[in-house]
């Protein structure tokens, strides 16, 4: 035993030796490098430089002479790693005590990267940095898979660490190679760990803390591509482990250790960590939202808030309260975005990112925590709301808003598809609509009435417009499939009969291209008018593809008669508005001057 430990005292003087020359030998070569850097010339502190000038001397940095002489060192640095490993190998050193001495091995060198920023030595420290990137993160997978050393926690946890010292000696010293080398070796090492270890929760969470590092990394350094590998990375494995544990048929081997109640934090964090920092940046530091925060915010709500609402919905805890928070932070987007944002910044990016975000958020969160019967009332009466404030406040904003409410309730009570299985049905019976689907139908045309009369600017805009045909679009598939169920109920025997039926509904058909033709030629309801050719064109189909095959011949002279005359009148009548407003010219539009920019 006394042998041993002697020979053991032995070994480490000799290593002590070997890095004492190494460590000698790379001063005397940082000598030489700093004759060419010229580093006498640079002071202490690059950050007092102007930024010209600080770029103008980190080139003269690069010179051939001083690369080559870099990389030298560098292959010296690996040499000493190299030599760690073999003693560790051959069992001269423990495997415990060689991946320790490895790891600080790797930390001496990032240490002298960052002595060697702040003597303003920016390519030599990024040397130092790299070297030290690429010795440490392989030495902890080797350690957590190869020789077990550390359990998956702690291989984590030494990650974290890792990453987070080399993207502050990057962060300080200004080195953007030492931060994309550190931020891809640990999202490669994480990626890599999860696959050989089968463990999400601790490495998630590391990818969780490195994607919030380098979002503020591009805002405080300017080094955006970063944070697109990062949130890739976060958004992928997230994603994973929601599929994990919301699946069908229960976690199975090998990933039968993951906490289903974990995953359902880490997805939620995924949301508020991201979200968070897009908020303080646009509100704290008045910054307009970028393609990165778009793209992340809709990642975060599919994969972040969407991924822990489907657990919660798994476990059947928590539910609710995930829907009341949505429905809480979609109304603090809408004050934001309106009492805030639209105040200070105007209507730009950063309001419509808010405003969209809120009807996102509430639209999501209601579905949660709203039974059907209690849902679609509620869509409508916010409809109503958001069209009545968007017109007492010219807000196409809010407009927008109540279209897309009305056409959630529409899509959830299956007004479209009774519609088209009413009209395109070959069969003498067709689906009728429910009570919730006509109280979204009296809703509907409510709001288009209230869309119609607050917004009466002859020259509205046709975008301003689109809010009210969405709506239009809507009222009028449910006023026809209303139409027809009637006529079954109250038919007779000719609701009996297919051939009836069909040409019924392209009598309906025929009827509203004719009714929107003449209320299109009012100016201010020119939106109806988009709706001519399309009822058209779905009558034509109709015709070919339903009344031909079912019909009589009474039933076809019926449907033929009246599909022949909308054809004829419907672009008549339209052509007569436009010949009217033609002649009427300048004196309608001095009359009806153009109303203020919307936004």
């Amino acid at each position: 035993m006394a042998h041993d430990l002697e020979r053991f005292e032995t070994d480490i003087k000799e290593l002590k030796d070997v890095v004492a020359t190494l460590a000698s030998r790379v001063e005397a070569l940082e000598t030489g490098a700093s004759q060419h850097l010229a580093s006498e010339d640079l002071p202490s502190k690059p950050e007092s430089q102007p930024k010209a000038a600080k770029i103008t001397e980190i080139s003269k940095q690069i010179t051939p002479a001083a690369i080559m002489t870099l990389v030298g060192r560098s292959c010296l640095v690996f040499c000493g790693a190299f030599l760690l490993r073999a003693m560790t190998d051959a069992g001269t050193i423990p495997q415990g005590t060689g991946i320790l001495l490895g790891l600080a091995y790797a930390l001496v060198w990032l240490v002298a990267a960052e002595r060697a920023g702040r003597k303003s030595l920016i390519l030599s420290a990024e040397f130092h940095g790299l070297a030290s990137v690429v010795i440490a993160f392989p030495i902890l997978v080797e350690a957590t898979h190869n020789f077990q050393v550390l359990s998956p926690n702690t291989a984590a946890l030494v990650l974290t660490l890792l990453g987070a010292l080399g993207l502050v000696v990057a962060w300080i010293h200004r080195l953007p190679i030492l931060a994309w080398a550190t931020s891809l070796a640990s999202l490669s090492t994480a990626l890599v760990l999860i696959r050989l270890t089968y463990r999400h929760e601790p490495f998630a969470i590391v990818l969780l803390a490195l994607g919030l590092a380098a979002v503020w990394l591009a805002y405080r350094r300017g080094w955006h591509g970063i944070r697109w590998f990062t949130a890739f990375g976060a958004d992928l494995v997230v994603l994973h482990m929601s599929i994990l544990a919301t699946s069908a048929l229960g976690i199975r081997p090998p990933f039968n250790d993951l906490s289903i109640r974990a995953a359902g934090l880490i997805a939620l964090a995924l949301f508020v960590i991201y979200m968070a920092s897009f908020t303080i940046r646009t509100l704290v530091r008045h910054r307009n939202v970028t393609a990165f925060e778009v793209v992340q915010t809709v990642a975060v709500l599919l994969i972040g808030f969407g991924g822990a609402a489907r657990i919660a919905r798994s476990t059947g805890s928590g539910f609710v309260i995930l829907g009341l928070a949505a429905i809480v932070l979609s109304l603090i987007s809408y004050a934001v975005a309106f009492a805030s944002v639209d105040r200070r910044l105007g209507r730009g990016t950063n309001f419509f990112f808010f405003t969209t975000l809120a009807i996102i958020l509430i639209l999501y969160g209601s579905s949660i925590a709203a039974p059907e019967n209690v849902l679609l009332p509620l869509w409508c009466v916010l409809a109503l709301a958001a069209a009545a404030l968007g017109g007492r406040f010219d807000r196409v904003t809010l407009r927008a808003h109540a279209a897309v409410y009305i056409l959630a309730a529409s899509m959830t009570a299956g007004i479209p598809g009774a519609a088209k299985d009413t009209f395109m049905n070959s069969g003498a019976e067709s689906p009728s609509p429910g009570v919730l689907a006509l109280v979204v139908l009296c809703f509907s045309l409510v709001c288009y009435l209230i869309l119609a009369a607050t917004q009466i600017g002859a020259e509205t805009s046709w975008r301003a417009r689109l809010p009210r045909f969405f709506v239009a679009v809507i009222t009028a598939a449910g006023l026809g499939t209303l139409i027809v169920s009637g006529f079954e109920q109250f038919g007779g025997i000719y609701a009996s009969d297919p051939g009836w039926m069909a040409a019924i509904r392209s009598l309906v058909l025929a009827g509203a291209a004719l009714g929107f033709a003449v209320a299109g030629r009012r100016k201010t309801l020119q939106e109806l008018r988009w709706l001519v050719y399309p009822i058209l064109a779905i009558g034509g189909i109709k015709l070919v593809l339903v009344d031909l095959p079912a019909g009589n011949a009474s039933a076809l002279f019926l449907a033929f008669a009246a599909y022949g005359t909308a054809l004829i009148l419907a672009p008549r009548l339209m052509r007569r508005s436009e010949s009217q407003a033609a002649l009427k010219g300048p004196s309608s539009s001095a009359s009806n001057p153009p109303p203020p920019n919307e936004g």
